[in-house]
């Protein structure tokens, strides 16, 4: 369980709080405090991946509806082709969730559609995730609150793989 406050200087805006139900230890609350100094790092240089999100990947103007229940529309969202190394746009659906009621975001699902190799070592088997947003404050647009996540794949053809659930809870929006 991490804290984390952006109103804070960067190497204090990520606090660990429990680790595997224990206190943290001294190191574990350091590489929080080194992952800050980083991402400061990273700002000041303007140094990012060099690769584009998800967002920037996903191509809006070619989305159409794939169901419409009575309180919401799910569109499926193509990749973009342009300049996406990252994600092979043929091997992945992303399906964008939007209330009727609220006309807000609600729910991001990406699953891979089928198995693909990256730098001929790796090999993705299967994944999915879903990113759930809610109103915390109706003055601002929805927030994200929470991921889960799962995916297989082979490195040297020795399996790994793995199951990711963050939720983030007692939001608040704060002034920097």
């Amino acid at each position: 369980v991490v804290r984390f406050d952006p109103s804070k200087p960067y190497p204090d805006q990520w606090s660990p709080i429990s680790v595997n139900g224990r206190q943290p230890t001294s190191s574990e609350q350091q590489k929080y405090r080194r992952q800050g100094e980083r991402a400061q790092q990273r700002e000041e240089t303007g140094e990012g991946s060099g690769r584009p999100s998800l967002g920037e990947s996903i191509d809006l103007r070619t989305a159409s509806i794939a169901l419409e229940t009575a309180d919401a529309w799910t569109f499926e969202v193509p990749l973009k082709k342009v300049a996406n190394v990252r994600f092979p746009p043929e091997k992945f659906q992303v399906l964008v969730r939007i209330g009727k009621a609220t006309r807000a975001l609600e729910q991001i699902a990406v699953k891979l559609r089928a198995s693909f190799r990256s730098k001929l070592i790796v090999k993705v088997k299967s994944g999915e995730g879903v990113l759930e947003f809610a109103a915390v404050n109706p003055k601002y647009p929805p927030t994200l609150i929470s991921i889960n996540g799962d995916a297989s794949a082979s490195v040297f053809f020795v399996s790994i793989g793995g199951l990711l659930e963050l939720k983030r809870t007692d939001i608040k929006h704060v002034k920097p």
